[in-house]
């Protein structure tokens, strides 16, 4: 078929009638009568046009030379592959039109929607880096109000090889749709969101992403969001778990596609929030459905990793915070294989090749090939005949048929176990089947032999097998290891208790394996009976039982029952009454304080003579915040100002990581703790350790008369962090009212 004769006749001639079908719409209310004879025409049209259109992809069919040639992929189509494919999308258009505008009977629209679902799906498969097929399924998803499916299917008509960008008006209004939709349904008074909102605030805060309208308020939003994430967690599905982590690798490739850096923080502060948050409820449930996430995660930073993209610059620093978790999974996972007497074996074969130059080798071993790597299962592994197999990524997960090209190179050095169909004249008659026998019972059931529509179902998601092959974290962990070099892991954090390393020399038996896991300990299986017997914590046996005292263990019963206490009431001003030294009680007050209460602050700063210590995290913090937040800005400004005067009446002092003290901050925005050689895992542990490296020989004392620290956040962790570590902690509010009644304040 001459394209002019496509561009000029069929194509022209379906715009048009996509105009005709938008007024006749509008007249559906105006002038009935005019309506339904419009629309008697307008169905008769849909119907001529499915009979043409069928009967012409029926012709094209039989001039296809390439009939065993993938239509994925790389291929190239010729001009009757790219026509037939075409007939196949306007069949799903008219199918659209047929449902939407309610073309054909009541009882038929249900059916109706099903073969356009099927057949948009089909057209996805043949082309899957078309954005405009993805837009069109997105549509089709709203017009059932699927809003989760269709914010699927927009993010990945952006982010294909040819995305759809000329619809930005269409996401704008869905978006705002759901904006309304989360206002009605989710107040920020609410404490316990339902399971059916839990989509609503997904979109709603990727509506904030696209939009940048209302990105001061993603952050209480996102942490709203994990919150019910965990309250409803067992009732969350694989699929939408797996959605959500695609979608998130979407949103953050469309920041990248429209180079817009300076909001890139918020797109990784979901990927990380959210990460974290899946990787605790399967650390504490072993629910496997959540291994989805962390798996297609692990691959999206192998990809970036082995790319040596950018923005790993910015992932690094949340990578490393996240890293000990990933740790605590992989640990989970060895010990489950290990009773199961399986073991994985890696072999780089590489290691094989003689590479007489010195300076050659040295390249291989800081290339990012991983071409090179082979994995095995051993099962059985302790026996004397052990059974090897090549480890297959035998799941479809090949995300560029999922439209995410930018994640494919990692299945390059991986070997797939499925075949794609590709003869035309079967995909053909499959899909004039399916639309022409969709009540029919042989094509309602799941035919587990027929391997195409088992394929093309993978591919849209819905009928992938619940499980995580548990292998896969493991390995993709080892490949994380390649990289450990330039994510500058510590030596001693980024190994975990990998013995599958161990077998293949000498493989130890399970039952000869000791653990001693501090980080799993359970105080509540540790019995408060001083005189029961040592095997009942037996996870001490081997050390010195001098490390651990009497007073040492009622010290930490103590502490179990203040943060118990803690933690369940909810009264939080209801604690031993805090007694003020204004000269020597230190106070320092927390990131968020700044952003949200800065005029109580300058009323404290202006009008008391409090001792306050401004650690210099903060000042980097509000530093990083000020390009995209207002109010850090002001903050920040704030703090430059009232540092340079001697008028004000509070001791205001800046102090750095490592105890010295500055009195103003010119130029001096940023502070690099990562390198210190202590257990700092983040800003917070930065800022509490303001209070112990600005301490005071003369007021060690532990039987003060006056309370020493006072932390004021209101962020609930923190504080809790901060009583872990006998620092008394308040919320702005608490604190302002506190200096209100001792008559510190006015």
């Amino acid at each position: 078929m001459d394209t002019k004769i496509w561009k000029l006749g069929i194509y022209k001639l379906f715009n048009l009638f996509r105009t005709y079908l938008i007024n006749l719409y509008n007249y559906k209310d105006k002038n009935p009568e005019l309506y339904e004879n419009v629309k008697q025409k307008s169905s008769y049209f849909i119907n001529e046009s499915l009979e043409s259109i069928c009967y012409l992809i029926g012709i094209l069919k039989s001039y296809d030379p390439n009939s065993n040639t993938p239509l994925h992929g790389n291929v190239k189509f010729n001009r009757y592959q790219i026509a037939w494919h075409r007939c196949v999308f306007y069949i799903n258009d008219l199918y659209r039109y047929q449902f939407i505008h309610e073309l054909i009977s009541s009882e038929q629209l249900d059916e109706l929607w099903e073969k356009a679902n099927f057949i948009n799906k089909y057209a996805i498969f043949i082309a899957p880096n078309n954005g405009l097929l993805y837009h069109q399924m997105a549509i089709l998803q709203l017009s059932k109000r699927n809003t989760f499916k269709a914010l699927y299917y927009f993010l990945r008509s952006l982010t294909v090889r040819s995305p759809y960008n000329s619809a930005r008006e269409t996401h704008i209004t869905f978006f705002d749709n759901i904006s309304k939709e989360f206002n009605e349904v989710c107040n920020e008074y609410s404490s316990v969101y339902t399971f059916e909102t839990l989509p609503i605030q997904y979109i709603h805060l990727h509506g904030i992403l696209y939009s940048k309208i209302g990105t001061e308020n993603f952050e209480p939003i996102l942490k709203r969001l994990m919150k019910a994430i965990i309250q409803q967690s067992n009732k969350l599905t694989p699929l939408l778990i797996r959605t959500t982590a695609i979608c998130n690798i979407a949103i953050f490739q469309h920041y990248l596609n429209i180079k817009n850096d300076d909001l890139l923080y918020l797109p990784i502060q979901l990927h990380t929030e959210q990460l974290e948050t899946y990787i605790r409820i399967y650390l504490e449930n072993q629910d496997s459905k959540f291994l989805h996430y962390i798996e297609i995660i692990l691959y999206w930073f192998i990809i970036s990793l082995s790319e040596n993209a950018t923005y790993m610059d910015i992932m690094k620093p949340k990578l490393k915070i996240i890293w000990p978790l990933l740790v605590k999974v992989s640990n989970t996972i060895e010990q489950k294989l290990i009773s199961q007497n399986i073991n994985i074996n890696v072999e780089d074969s590489s290691s094989d090749e003689i590479i007489e130059n010195e300076e050659d080798n040295e390249n291989r071993e800081k290339s990012n090939d991983l071409s090179s790597l082979k994995f095995f299962i051993v099962k059985n592994a302790d026996s004397d005949e052990p059974e090897y197999k090549q480890f297959l990524f035998s799941k479809p997960y090949d995300l560029e048929l999922r439209g995410f090209s930018p994640l494919q190179k990692i299945y390059d050095f991986i070997e797939y176990d499925y075949s794609v169909m590709s003869n035309y004249e079967q995909w053909y008659n499959e899909i004039m089947n399916k639309c022409n026998n969709m009540n029919n019972d042989e094509y309602n059931e799941c035919d587990d032999n027929n391997l195409n529509l088992k394929e093309i179902s993978n591919i849209s998601g819905e009928y992938i097998d619940d499980s995580v092959e548990e292998e896969r974290i493991i390995i993709l962990m080892n490949i994380i290891k390649k990289y450990v070099n330039e994510i500058e892991f510590d030596e001693e954090t980024y190994y975990w208790n990998y013995r599958y390393e161990q077998k293949m020399n000498n493989y130890t038996s399970k039952d000869d394996i000791k653990l001693y896991d501090f980080t799993h300990i359970d105080f509540n299986e540790i019995s408060d009976d001083e005189d029961s017997p040592s095997d009942q914590i037996d996870i001490f046996n081997s050390l010195d039982k001098d490390i651990y005292n009497n007073s040492d263990v009622d010290e930490l019963r103590k502490k179990k029952q203040l943060l118990s206490d803690y933690i369940t009431d909810p009264n939080e001003s209801n604690r031993q009454e805090v007694i003020i030294n204004p000269q020597l009680t230190k106070i320092i007050f927390d990131t968020n304080c700044y952003i949200n209460s800065l005029n109580s602050i300058k009323n404290i700063f202006e009008n008391t003579n409090l001792n306050i210590i401004i650690p210099l995290a903060v000042i980097t913090e509000l530093s990083g915040l000020q390009n995209c937040k207002k109010s850090a800005k002001n903050a920040l400004d704030y703090l430059k100002y009232i540092t340079s005067q001697t008028s004000h009446r509070a001791s205001i002092k800046i102090v750095t990581t490592k105890g010295n003290t500055l009195y103003n901050i010119d130029n001096i925005y940023h502070e690099n703790w990562d390198n210190l050689n202590k257990d700092f895992m983040n800003a917070d542990d930065v800022i509490l350790s303001c209070f112990s490296s600005n301490s005071n020989s003369y007021n060690q004392n532990n039987n003060l008369s006056y309370t020493k620290n006072i932390l004021v956040s209101n962020d609930k962790n923190m504080r809790l962090k901060a009583r872990v570590q006998n620092i008394t902690a308040y919320n702005n509010y608490e604190f302002i009212r506190i200096l209100k009644r001792k008559s510190i304040l006015s």
